[in-house]
């Protein structure tokens, strides 16, 4: 399986995360604070 990095998770890093999640990808997320990560799992 191939692996996906997002470096910032605003607006648009969370949208390339979920197509990326649907397409099979294993999506790992990274931006400056743990709280806009949590966010951005929800």
């Amino acid at each position: 399986m191939k692996n996906v990095v997002v470096i910032g998770v605003g607006l648009m890093g969370t949208g390339i995360a979920q197509v990326s999640l649907m397409a099979g990808y294993n999506v790992t997320m990274v931006d400056l604070t743990q709280d806009i990560l949590n966010k951005a799992m929800t």
